[in-house]
């Protein structure tokens, strides 16, 4: 490599070097999230984004620089999750303009194209909030501008980007107090510091970079878990790609203003004739008929930031399907015997995934194809996979009705209320009426120490989450869910439920059902062998 240019090959190998540097560290930036429950967010949602502009430029055939970035941009913007991977997509869209045309590239241009990704990532925001991704790549690319006019020599120059990143990164808290009172740095710009790293690592030659241990953190008193810095302000994080209809009449920035009045977190961005959207917003069917009039909806996902995303291929998601005749019902479950429960309920296809592992849009087209209904009900019964599941209804030329169920005991009130007799939207109507008969608890663990809005949270005590509330952290199982069970029965409830989860045990089972029935002497108690992930109990009051 020549000291004072960089090629196409070296720019694809830096950018994968720096993608892996973050697999590496998926646990560490994720850890740097306030919430405690064992989900994690912008680390995942970051490498799932990274991970697709890795597919696109892995065996790209060209060693010109400007196609290389460019065709890593598509990928990225395709493949983009959350705030923090949309943005990451948009910093090196605005690197890849700055690249345009060229086959190598030099120091000032390198810089150049670092202080387009600055400005293409801030036009993206519509309320850009300083302390995030956004404060780290605008420190970054000013730096690097100023650090053009001193180097000539390539390595050096990255060597001294790579430290203003990381100074930068440093001083997030000081914007975002939520930070400073607990001691971490933005997430979001640590992935991108992370990416950095290993790109320069890549320049220098050197393969054995440090893996960050998970971070611990001790106070959150004050914090609103739907404040502007948290990746889940509205209900329903939103993101779906279109390919526009007509491309040169599309204005990104009025687009923006449209979306204002639906919700906040919003990031338009457009690339050709590709338009991506992310917005947090209560209304996600209204947005999808504004962005409807645009053109043809290619691709959706949705997360809740406060849960880990993770696409694992290993899971079995193929249950054996047969054609139906008329509306078929998919649910979403976790737990082979909550699945079971949706068969026996009704549902034609149950798909496994929820918590930790979200099925895909593709999911759903596939179980579809097999069936080949005339009319599609979907339950998501995962706040995180609703968006998934709405994409549905643009790739197919059926009705899809998507009940926006975020719970299993959700899902199992709503499909109570399913009636062969009425057509599919009757359906899906009565069906949402269903959701709001039941109440939703959960016992899991708590993944780290801190401190919620008054109530002390030690690592490894068992918390009792009411809703979103965490309402109890005790160190038994057994008190975590007495707690639990007197905030959600009251003395109008007549049906609990309680799911058992994989790991929990036939002792703990009868020692939470025997509190139930002598403590709430008219209340019915059901147990189902649920068999799910991470939460030890479901528990579903009626």
């Amino acid at each position: 490599m020549s000291n004072t240019f960089i090629d196409g090959n070296l720019y694809r190998e830096m950018f994968l070097a720096g993608a892996a540097n973050l697999t590496n560290n998926v646990e560490f930036v994720n850890s740097l999230n306030v919430f405690p429950v064992p989900d994690g967010d912008t680390g995942t949602n970051m490498n799932l984004t990274t991970s697709s502009g890795v597919k696109d430029i892995q065996h790209l055939a060209t060693n010109e620089i400007g196609e290389v970035a460019k065709k890593l941009s598509r990928g990225l913007l395709m493949g983009a999750r959350g705030n923090s991977g949309v943005i990451l997509s948009q910093i090196f869209r605005g690197i890849a303009r700055g690249l345009e045309g060229y086959a190598t590239c030099d120091i000032p241009t390198f810089a150049a194209a670092l202080g387009h990704g600055r400005d293409v990532a801030y036009k993206a925001v519509m309320k850009p909030v300083e302390g995030t991704i956004l404060t780290v790549i605008k420190d970054t690319a000013n730096a690097a501008e100023q650090l053009a006019l001193q180097h000539t020599d390539f390595i050096v120059f990255m060597e001294a980007v790579l430290e203003a990143s990381k100074q930068s990164l440093a001083q997030t808290p000081e914007f975002l107090p939520i930070l400073k009172e607990v001691g971490v740095v933005d997430s979001g710009g640590q992935g991108l510091v992370i990416i950095f790293e290993g790109m320069v690592a890549k320049l220098k030659g050197e393969t054995n970079l440090e893996v960050y241990e998970p971070v611990q953190f001790q106070n959150v008193n004050t914090w609103d878990f739907e404040d502007e810095h948290g990746e889940d302000e509205f209900g329903f994080c939103t993101e779906f790609i279109v390919r526009l209809e007509n491309p040169q009449a599309f204005n990104e920035v009025t687009f923006h203003a449209a979306l204002e009045s639906y919700g906040n977190s919003i990031v338009v961005v457009a690339d050709e004739d590709i338009m991506k959207v992310h917005i947090h917003t209560e209304t996600p069917f209204e947005v999808f008929a504004l962005a409807s009039k645009l053109g043809e909806f290619i691709s959706l996902k949705s997360e809740n930031m406060q849960e880990q995303f993770n696409n694992n291929d290993a899971i079995d998601r193929e249950p054996e399907v047969k054609k139906v005749e008329g509306t078929a019902i998919i649910s979403v479950a976790a737990g082979k015997g909550i699945a079971q429960m949706f068969t026996d309920m009704g549902s034609h296809y149950v798909i496994e995934g929820g918590q930790t592992m979200n099925p895909s849009t593709q999911d759903f087209l596939a179980a579809i194809e097999k069936m080949q209904p005339d009319s599609v009900i979907i339950l998501p019964n995962n706040g995180n996979i609703i968006m998934a599941a709405e994409q549905v209804k643009a790739l197919v030329d059926i009705p899809v009705e998507v009940v926006l169920t975020k719970s299993i005991p959700q899902g199992m009130s709503a499909l109570m209320k399913y009636q062969p007799e009425r057509d599919v939207t009757q359906n899906a109507n009565m069906m949402s009426l269903g959701i709001t008969d039941v109440k939703t608890g959960q016992i899991t663990y708590a993944v780290r120490d801190t401190n919620i809005d008054g109530l002390e949270i030690k690592a490894n005590d068992f918390m009792g989450i009411f809703e979103k509330v965490i309402v109890a952290s005790e160190p038994t199982l057994q008190s975590a869910f007495e707690s639990l069970a007197q905030a959600m029965i009251d003395e109008e409830s007549e049906l609990v439920t309680i799911f058992t989860g994989e790991e929990a045990t036939q002792e703990q089972t009868d020692a939470i059902v025997e509190y139930v029935e002598s403590t709430f002497g008219d209340v019915e108690v059901e147990v189902i062998n649920g068999g799910q992930p991470v939460y030890q109990y479901l528990v579903a009051v009626e």
